[in-house]
């Protein structure tokens, strides 16, 4: 049962890794728009590089569950 736990609690830290990258570069892509006025660009642009990082982060922790296990 623990480590069924340990598991869904290392899942849940990805998933909010994730959604928190995505939500940082939007928000950076939205300070540069509001600096440049060419808004609404850079934010969509900075999400979609915070989305593909964010795939990264999940591909690399998935990497690591295979190689180590979690224990």
């Amino acid at each position: 049962m623990a480590r069924g736990m340990s598991q869904a609690s290392y899942g849940i830290s990805v998933a909010f890794g994730f959604v928190a990258t995505v939500i940082v570069f939007w928000f950076l892509g939205r300070l540069l728009d509001d600096w440049l006025g060419t808004d609404p660009w850079i934010q969509v642009v900075m999400a979609l590089v915070g989305w593909a990082l964010g795939v990264v982060v999940v591909v690399y922790a998935s990497k690591r569950i295979e190689r180590r296990g979690l224990d």
